[in-house]
């Protein structure tokens, strides 16, 4: 498979994640209310490598560029969950002190189980947005979506 092949079958994989987890539905561009940014997006194309720097997968995400939102229209309130390093040392020192075992997760479209508050679109090409359900990595209420789940949610 050739790299192009392998990119274009990334992207397809991204695209079918977000219609499965259905982040958005199409409208006419001519049905944004008045007042609302079409906020722009992009894909953004990455590989991950292991130890010998040997490309393993490639990783399409479509990402919002939620630097063009505007607060108090496109979005109300915003949060960064942060952990604090010194409570991780102190869960894996037990953890090792108990001679537990400890495993590293990646929650894959993590930002996809928030639903979204405020009324949200996103250009696509041609002349379609998306009138956004969830939230997508870029958008600043993406976070507080996030802090909103009441149980853990994986893909």
């Amino acid at each position: 498979m050739t790299r192009s092949q392998q990119w274009q079958a990334a992207y397809k994989e991204e695209m079918r994640s977000l219609c499965k987890h259905k982040v958005w539905d199409l409208v006419p561009y001519d049905q944004v209310p008045v007042g609302h940014k079409v906020i722009p997006s992009k894909p953004v194309f990455h590989y991950k490598c292991d130890s010998v720097r040997n490309i393993i997968w490639h990783k399409v995400c479509v990402v919002a560029k939620g630097f063009a939102q505007k607060p108090g229209i496109d979005y109300t309130d915003t949060y960064a969950p942060v952990a604090c390093m010194e409570s991780t040392w102190v869960l894996l020192h037990i953890g090792t002190s108990l001679d537990w075992e400890i495993h590293q997760m990646d929650i894959k479209m993590a930002f996809l189980h928030g639903n979204l508050k405020e009324e949200v679109f996103m250009e696509q090409p041609e002349d379609w947005v998306c009138y956004m359900h969830k939230t997508l990595c870029g958008t600043d209420a993406s976070c507080m979506c996030m802090e909103s789940l009441s149980a853990p949610c994986y893909a």
